[in-house]
């Protein structure tokens, strides 16, 4: 189910292109603060010019917060891997896009339910 999610300072921006930022507090419980620190400074380990860059922020989540890529095996949707997957923190990565999901619940600034799903992050 979808949840209206903003951690951004600004607060009332919704479209700033923060989705990594946002998918990492809603999974990890960071501070939105902390993660815009440490994907800048990460930068340094992949080359990337921005934090989203040179696949910057797959790097971080995959070395950093050693989370696993999970094979699919088929296509979903935000709604369907929701529902069969109703426990535990993922990040799933869309086209142009990424959503945190916790419990079965995508947390965002706009409601992406219906879109399909490259690959998720088990963290």
């Amino acid at each position: 189910m979808f949840k209206f999610f903003n951690p951004h300072p600004g607060g009332t921006s919704t479209d700033v292109g923060d989705c990594v930022k946002r998918s990492i507090v809603v999974t990890t419980g960071m501070k939105y603060a902390d993660v815009q620190r440490q994907l800048n400074a990460f930068k340094k380990v992949t080359g990337a010019k921005n934090f989203y860059s040179n696949k910057n922020p797959h790097h971080y989540v995959e070395d950093v917060l050693e989370a696993k890529k999970m094979a699919l095996g088929k296509e979903f949707t935000v709604d369907e891997f929701c529902k069969s997957h109703p426990l535990g923190r993922f990040i799933l990565d869309l086209p142009g896009h990424w959503v945190g999901i916790y419990n079965s619940d995508h947390y965002d600034t706009w409601d992406c339910s219906k879109e399909k799903v490259n690959f998720a992050y088990q963290i």
